[in-house]
């Protein structure tokens, strides 16, 4: 679980740090890149594999790469995701409290 928290409190921080002068919803809204969607997208879709296909986890073990995932539940997921909304929302706060005193970076 703590692999998936990361994941989700670094996949928003790239999308956070790319305009750091602006909210997050106003930089998805304006400022599209369909690239770091599709990064991101084909990061996640690597994590789910390792998670969930055993065969993943086996093939890399032989190499001696052994993550150890363990299957995660819905609620599982959910945990993670609102974990990783504490680390959001305050870079959220700390960009919004820079943008009220005028500081860019």
């Amino acid at each position: 679980m703590l692999m998936v928290t990361l994941f989700f409190c670094e996949s928003f921080l790239v999308l956070q740090i790319r305009r750091p002068n602006k909210s997050l919803l106003r930089s998805l809204k304006e400022d599209r890149n369909k690239f770091m969607f599709i990064l991101i997208g084909f990061l996640f879709f690597i994590l789910i594999a390792l998670v969930y296909i055993p065969g993943v986890q086996v093939t890399l073990a032989d190499w001696g790469i052994n993550f150890m995932f363990m299957f995660l539940t819905g609620l599982d997921w959910l945990v993670c995701f609102l974990i990783s909304l504490i680390c959001i929302v305050s870079f959220e706060i700390v960009k919004f409290v820079a943008r009220k005193k005028n500081i860019t970076f």
